[in-house]
């Protein structure tokens, strides 16, 4: 009893913060309900009633609330992978329904392609004579045309159809083709969707299941990645937990799977670096598959194979060995590029430009003819779009860039990963200047080609910045050039671990809280 006392005594600080802290939540909650929500469940919006918003409210708040009370006592037990997969379920299945389905850019066609995989492997018609997904005729419940721009009405239709099943007989088409990716970028939310139909679940549960089985993927490579990883543990679970990462983790987009396997790699690559003994056969295996993995869905990551020249020479049977090993793993993604993408390859090369009909798009017999554009084009688009690249890595803008976080927490995690980049003591090693340097270079050649491929798609010639351009598509790089950071120099004398992990949390629980407020406020 005297332990306890003095245990009590000794943190009175930090547990007066974790009560003002939870009482700020609770008075959140209470603002929430007083408004909007008293002010909206008298009434119903497309003939459902919104009376269900106040338990909901609660419901929502007592699992944040209740998560952070629960996050704050067991802290000191939980290793960072732990804290990882503790956070990701509670916000993961959070982001899964305050943005409801379609919120996230492009995801309808991106359920078109799902849905267009589950109807092959289930042995029925995929698509009508025009080559549109067919859909079942319950699928009309929830559909993007109306919902990608979430309101009240679309919690509404989620709440009130929620545990309907479907026995419809007829098929519909919301007149969308599916894209032309192979199903290999898929493969977790064709396994949901294609679930859900064979269990004859509703419109909104299939939905929910194909977004549950992508959520439960990256949950589970990141947990290994964090795992693995030698250094920069705290730096890998704040990148993983941040707004824009966490939408599109949930979302039915093949950024999703390859986020996830983006970051494996990592995970795999400073493990190679810093502390296997050596490297065999199954390793070249693993990243080998994975980058013939994520090749299909986003093409120009290959690059970053070459980042795997910083593992030591001595590390491999033969010294030789590292450049085949390299090869290897970049071949299996060429290979795998060309037998799903090959067209998407012979367009950028093409004189005809990109995706974009009414303009002409640059490409690269322009370029060639006249390279001072190139430099020109390099210069408006990091002076003019820089910060806006910032803004949606981190997740100023969800949604379809509608909703927009207060500064304040987009600022807080800049913070933390500032904080999360500093090496601890306990991180004996680092990469040494030569190995930083050459992932730098890597980073920067890839991030080159990602802008290349906006370049051609969607540029008109005219312009003088990479059109189509978002933050998250740098995502798959961040951890990696933050972990360029540490140095032998800067080292924290005590471990940050709890304090990131307490911050993390209180920075997702206020987005939440902001999309929400937002969402039903419409």
């Amino acid at each position: 009893m005297d332990s306890m006392k003095q245990r009590l005594y000794k943190d009175r600080y930090k547990l007066l913060i974790i009560i003002i802290l939870a009482g700020i939540m609770m008075l959140t909650m209470i603002k929430t309900l007083r408004h909007p929500v008293s002010e909206l469940i008298w009434t119903s919006v497309g003939g459902y009633s919104l009376s269900f918003l106040r338990p909901v409210t609660i419901i929502l708040f007592g699992i944040l609330i209740g998560g952070f009370l629960f996050l704050c006592y067991c802290i000191k037990r939980l290793k960072v992978e732990q804290i990882f997969i503790f956070m990701g379920i509670i916000f993961g299945i959070l982001y899964m329904v305050v943005l409801p389905p379609f919120t996230t850019p492009d995801e309808a066609v991106h359920v078109d392609t799902t849905y267009y995989y589950s109807s092959k492997i289930l042995g029925q018609q995929a698509v009508d004579e025009n080559g549109y997904v067919l859909y079942r005729s319950g699928d009309v419940v929830y559909n993007h045309d109306e919902q990608h721009i979430p309101t009240a009405q679309s919690y509404a239709i989620l709440y009130h159809n929620l545990f309907k099943m479907d026995h419809s007989d007829g098929t519909v088409n919301f007149l969308r083709a599916p894209l032309s990716v192979s199903a290999i970028a898929y493969v977790p939310q064709i396994i949901g969707v294609a679930l859900a139909r064979l269990f004859h679940l509703g419109n909104i549960q299939m939905l929910l299941w194909g977004r549950m089985f992508t959520m439960a993927f990256y949950l589970l490579c990141l947990y290994w990645t964090i795992k693995i990883a030698p250094i920069g543990k705290e730096l890998l679970m704040v990148v993983a937990l941040m707004p824009t990462t966490l939408q599109m983790a949930v979302s039915f987009s093949y950024d999703s799977t390859v986020l996830a396997l983006c970051f494996l790699y990592t995970g795999v690559l400073l493990y190679l670096t810093l502390e296997a003994k050596s490297v065999t056969w199954h390793h070249i295996v693993l990243l080998a598959l994975l980058f013939a993995w994520a090749a299909p869905a986003k093409l120009v990551y290959v690059g970053l194979a070459f980042t795997l020249l910083i593992i030591p020479g001595e590390k491999f049977a033969k010294r030789y060995w590292k450049y085949v090993s390299v090869a290897i793993v970049i071949f299996a993604g060429a290979v795998m590029i060309l037998l799903t993408r090959f067209q998407t390859v012979v367009t950028i090369g093409s004189s005809t430009g990109g995706m974009l009909a009414e303009q002409t798009t640059y490409n690269l017999s322009y370029l060639l003819h006249n390279p001072s554009k190139i430099l020109a084009v390099l210069y408006g688009t990091i002076i003019g779009q820089g910060t806006y690249y910032l803004e949606t890595m981190i997740g100023q803008y969800l949604g379809w860039l509608e909703i927009i976080l207060p500064g304040y927490i987009v600022y807080g995690f800049y913070t933390l990963i500032v904080l999360a980049a500093i090496r601890k003591v306990s991180e004996e090693q680092v990469l040494s200047a030569g190995q930083r340097l050459w992932i730098f270079l890597v980073i920067a050649g890839v991030s080159v080609l990602v802008g290349a491929a906006l370049l051609f798609d969607w540029t008109p010639i005219e312009s003088n910045y990479v059109y189509g351009v978002q933050g998250r598509y740098f995502l798959p790089m961040l951890p990696l050039l933050m972990i360029l950071c540490k140095n032998y120099q800067i080292e924290m004398k005590e471990s940050m671990t709890r304090y990131i992990a307490v911050a993390l949390y209180v920075l997702q629980y206020l987005t939440v809280y902001h999309v929400y407020v937002t969402i039903i406020g419409r």
